[in-house]
């Protein structure tokens, strides 16, 4: 089997849609969704995809060390890179899957639970009729009551992306040493979702706003809140 051509899409995300001799094509995403991001991902891809046309799908770990030492900038890595890299090696694994007619999962190890927990995520935008994004600590508290009563027993909340007024908060003063006021808006939110007295897990979403300054402190208001895990406090790279 040999690759014959490279697709690039781009929409919410880039897509990639490898094709080979034998008909069976394969899809991978870049993973950068958002952002300023996603045109580079774009030429990323498409300059990757030049570099794959011939070879065997089936050889992943080639492919792979191919893209990644084959092209000088490469090899030093980064987001864009990688994000091209994994974009057509999840390609290829699509076609392997389907190649051999087994799920992916059954190449890379095999199945390893039965059961998954899920959480509600991302609540500060709304859950229900009542659309957000939510300013008020009592709307914090009827948004995480609705998820719970609806089943979950773990939901996650991003306290620091709106403001009191209900708009996006700036980046700006999530970082550094934050004021008085933007700690007590926090912790208000924080303690009225912790006082609805469910029994629940709770994971802060910081979205990578705040800083190594801003996350220690907000993760002692983790700490004091029974907080089961704190996600993204610091950008990628810190």
């Amino acid at each position: 089997m040999k690759i014959t051509s490279v697709e690039v899409f781009a929409g919410y995300g880039i897509v990639v849609k490898v094709n080979t001799d034998e008909g069976i094509s394969g899809f991978g995403e870049s993973g950068l969704a958002y952002g300023n991001s996603a045109e580079a991902a774009f030429s990323q891809c498409l300059d990757y995809g030049k570099l794959v046309i011939g070879m065997d799908p089936m050889n992943t770990e080639e492919i792979w060390n191919h893209l990644h030492r084959h092209t000088f900038w490469g090899m030093g890595g980064g987001a864009i890179v990688f994000a091209g890299i994994s974009a057509i090696d999840i390609a290829l694994w699509d076609i392997k899957g389907k190649a051999l007619n087994v799920p992916c999962y059954q190449l890379m190890g095999g199945k390893f639970r039965s059961q998954m927990r899920s959480y509600a995520s991302q609540l500060q935008f709304g859950w229900c009729d009542k659309i957000g994004p939510y300013g008020k600590p009592e709307e914090y508290r009827m948004i995480a009551k609705y998820a719970l009563d609806d089943g979950y027993d773990a939901i996650k909340i991003d306290f620091t992306q709106i403001g009191p007024d209900g708009t996006h908060l700036p980046k700006s003063e999530c970082e550094g040493i934050p004021s008085r006021t933007f700690m007590k808006m926090v912790e208000d939110r924080m303690k009225a979702v912790r006082d609805l007295g469910y029994d629940f897990d709770l994971i802060v979403e910081n979205h990578c706003r705040t800083d190594a300054v801003s996350a220690v402190m907000i993760g002692e208001l983790c700490d004091k809140y029974k907080v089961m895990a704190l996600e993204e406090p610091v950008i990628p790279m810190n």
